[in-house]
């Protein structure tokens, strides 16, 4: 749903609507709508004077707008923002999340707003909000994806992130088992550096976290039934890849180094894997 300040008086006719009956919205809508039947009610002290009661309702309601709004900035925008590059400087918030933008920089920062959508949030106080939307957008994991052409995909991102606030969640078990992949893959570029100083690889240094994150989706293809992975990819790091996650014997690829293995293809032997490779892997669950 995309919401800007001009959707106000559109909002407002919804909510009429949803009021008369929710079945006259769609489901989308319903779930935005209904934050507002819980929205406080005025002052009881002042209850009684109904000019007060309309206006304090109304501006609630425009204030939990203008949240919505910022929030799905936010979503889109928040990747480009996002703390990628450890030497270098932040890059600077933009406008479009900015609380002046959305009206929201005069707001009693106390006030408790309703998120019809933000996972784990059901109310909170805004800068509780930013802090989740920040630690989820902006932190050190970017995610362009609101504009996939496939709502249940969509969905699905936006829960991952949000749920966990842009940081998964590792049991030890897990956490021991990534170190060993990342110990696994700098180890291994570390060798050919030293042994083959001055000969073409491709180093995956600096992004080491791929073995990583191979192993974790090749454990959960198989819970998941699958029985075959094709990867396509580009120089850098094949040969990580072919080591420490499709299990090509290291033997076979330091032979390739030294120049050791015929090549029936006569190709010249600057790079070690275009003729491609395969495996069976047996994944301990």
């Amino acid at each position: 749903m995309d919401l800007s300040l001009q959707s106000a008086a559109y909002i407002e006719k919804m909510y009429q609507k949803y009021r008369q009956d929710p079945q006259l919205v769609d489901s989308e809508w319903r779930e935005f709508l209904r934050q507002f039947d819980t929205l406080p009610s005025a002052p009881p002290s002042q209850a009684d004077d109904n000019n007060f009661t309309v206006d304090f309702l109304a501006e609630d309601f425009l204030n939990n707008s203008k949240v919505e709004a910022m929030i799905d900035s936010f979503r889109r925008r928040g990747h480009l923002y996002a703390q990628l590059d450890p030497l270098k400087q932040l890059p600077a918030t933009d406008a479009h999340l900015d609380l002046s933008n959305y009206g929201l920089n005069l707001v009693d920062r106390q006030q408790v707003f309703y998120p019809a959508n933000l996972s784990g949030i059901n109310k909170a106080n805004l800068p509780e909000i930013i802090d989740v939307l920040n630690r989820s957008y902006c932190g050190t994991i970017g995610v362009d994806f609101v504009e996939i052409n496939n709502e249940e995909r969509v969905l699905w991102i936006r829960e991952q992130l949000e749920k966990n606030h842009g940081r998964p969640q590792f049991n030890q078990t897990e956490r021991q088992r990534i170190l060993q992949r990342l110990i696994a893959a700098d180890s291994f570029e570390r060798f050919l550096h030293n042994r083959y100083l001055g000969q073409k690889r491709f180093s995956l240094e600096g992004c080491d976290v791929l073995i990583a994150m191979l192993d974790f989706i090749l454990r959960d293809a198989a819970r998941h039934t699958i029985e075959e992975i094709c990867i396509g990819m580009a120089h850098r790091g094949r040969l990580n890849v072919l080591a420490n996650f499709m299990q090509k014997n290291f033997t076979e690829i330091f032979n390739e180094f030294e120049g050791s293995v015929a090549d029936s293809f006569d190709i010249d032997g600057d790079v070690k894997y275009h003729l491609g490779f395969d495996s069976r892997v047996t994944v301990d669950q």
